[in-house]
């Protein structure tokens, strides 16, 4: 069963979809009180009232037919200066979304130097080392597919420029 659903702050709402209803509305809520919401309409509307309702609108038995009312409902709303569902692409929910490549690389620099867990790390460097990438030092030739063994030779590589 998919639950088609309205997410209410103060005037401005949210129009969404969902096999699990609930844990969707409670990641909603955790990501506003948490200011993580990539909803920016909707993040700043909980910032100035964070009355947060919801309620759904329609159940339905099948995905595509759920994606469908849920496209609909937000056609009817998109015109209404409350409306805080951002997302053009008709087919979203079935094809994914891409970024550009500008786009990753300022989401990129924006986690820089925010701090980790132990457990994220270790899950980030395993990630890294496992990659079947051949990794290169931009100094000279030497390449690896070891990717920690590389840092290390990057970091002391006798062509790397010296800094003043």
């Amino acid at each position: 069963m998919y639950s088609i659903y309205k997410l209410s702050i103060g005037n401005y709402f949210y129009i969404g979809c969902s096999k699990r209803v609930n844990k969707r509305i409670t990641a909603h809520q955790w990501k506003l009180k948490n200011n993580r919401h990539k909803n920016q309409k909707l993040s700043e509307a909980f910032n100035k009232s964070a009355e947060f309702d919801w309620e759904i609108l329609h159940e339905v038995e099948e995905k595509k037919e759920a994606f469908k009312t849920e496209r609909t409902l937000i056609k009817k709303e998109k015109a209404n200066k409350y409306c805080c569902n951002v997302q053009s692409n008709e087919e979203h929910h079935l094809k994914g979304y891409e970024h550009s490549k500008a786009s990753r690389e300022k989401m990129s620099k924006s986690k820089t130097g925010i701090p980790r867990c132990q457990k994220t790390k270790d899950k980030m460097r395993q990630t890294y080392l496992n990659s079947n990438t051949i990794h290169h030092c931009p100094y000279c030739d030497k390449s690896s597919k070891n990717a920690g063994g590389m840092s290390i030779h990057i970091r002391y590589c006798k062509h790397k420029p010296q800094e003043l």
